[in-house]
């Protein structure tokens, strides 16, 4: 069995998930639409808060070269900022975890805005739209791209299949596959992705190089990575941006022996405070992925609080400070707006019973 080929009854429970999925956002706009939300927002405020994700808010030049699936265009950030001012209360991260230690108050319908990796258009394009807006955000970085200054692998491997000259795939102990249509290249995209996300840095990098042998893509990937010189620009420049950790070399820290996962934070610790003079107090798992073991831990480890990415649910004094859960930021502004309006998570789930939360 190749690299991208898949089983047709796995391709049909895919198919029925995906019409469920697309059934659930139809019902959740329905309550937008209606007005449910916004009624149901008056009459039952809720404490607590829901942190928000992003990762690249790349310009026209840069977007070319990031995977889509992890870039928000510069121009719909903007009006989902806009959007957030007119419905929620943006505040700092720091505030928050206070809160959930019973230190502080929040407002109703606080929000906490994170970005995940360290992309350079975290400082040149969403830092400035953030100050004009007045919003305070957390940037999570992956100390070991940072120190090489490498892209995210899943953007060198996007580039690799865009920008390709060459139509067969080859690699070293997997069937040839030729990439004669738009499934094809998907499968075998996704196929090769899983396996280097279970990879270390090392394996990544010699998968990668492998992919772009065989692919010879006709473009380089410019510089997406920001690095230690950009975020101490960062921090002088705009100190409502708090900074924390996204690990080292960006591992699945849940599929790690516990004392490995601990040496993957520790390392990010340790760079991060050898170069920017300061400790890390918070950080985000690589693909939201955490172990109880792991999280149980980190406070010992000096992790003040730590974020995954679902379930999808308002984060409330309940929460484990490491395991508070996030949103995904939505492309359509109508679904942005449902989750602005309390459609997702609390609605949605008392009526539904689940909530989708990508378009």
């Amino acid at each position: 069995m190749g690299i991208g080929s898949r089983p047709v009854m796995a391709r049909t429970r895919q198919g029925v998930r995906e019409l469920k999925r697309k059934t659930l956002l139809g019902l959740q706009r329905s309550l937008h639409y209606s007005g449910a939300a916004r009624l149901d927002r008056r009459l039952a405020p809720r404490d607590g808060f829901v942190a928000l994700m992003y990762h690249s808010v790349p310009d026209l030049l840069r977007a070319r070269f990031v995977d889509p699936t992890y870039a928000m265009p510069a121009e719909v950030f903007d009006k989902q900022l806009s959007l957030l001012k007119k419905h929620c209360e943006v505040v700092p991260l720091e505030l928050a975890v206070s809160w959930m230690r019973g230190q502080a108050r929040l407002p109703p319908r606080a929000v906490v805005l994170t970005f995940d990796d360290g992309y350079l258009d975290n400082l040149e394009v969403a830092a400035p739209l953030l100050r004009w807006h007045r919003l305070p955000a957390t940037l999570f970085v992956a100390t070991g791209y940072v120190d090489r200054q490498e892209p995210q692998w899943i953007d060198e491997l996007y580039c690799a299949f865009r920008y390709r000259q060459r139509s067969r795939l080859e690699l070293r102990g997997r069937a040839a596959l030729e990439l004669d249509g738009e499934r094809a290249e998907r499968e075998a995209y996704e196929a090769v992705a899983s396996r280097l996300l279970r990879l270390d840095a090392a394996g990544r990098r010699m998968l990668l190089d492998e992919v772009k042998a065989s692919l010879e893509p006709g473009r380089s990937v410019p510089r997406l990575t920001l690095s230690w010189d950009h975020l101490r620009t960062l921090r002088r420049v705009y100190p409502e941006i708090e900074l924390g950790v996204h690990t080292h070399d960006h591992l699945d820290l849940a599929a790690l022996p516990l004392e490995a996962a601990l040496d993957e934070v520790a390392r990010s610790q340790l760079r991060f405070e050898a170069e920017l003079g300061a400790a890390a107090r918070f950080m985000s798992y690589p693909y939201g992925r955490v172990s109880p073991a792991l999280a149980s831990r980190l406070q010992q480890a000096g992790i003040e609080a730590a974020f995954t990415t679902q379930p999808t649910e308002r984060i409330t004094a309940r929460v484990s400070p490491w395991a508070m859960p996030r949103y995904e930021g939505t492309r359509p502004l109508t679904d942005f707006r449902l989750w602005s309006e309390g459609v997702l998570p609390e609605l949605g789930r008392r009526i539904f019973g689940q909530v989708a939360d990508r378009a």
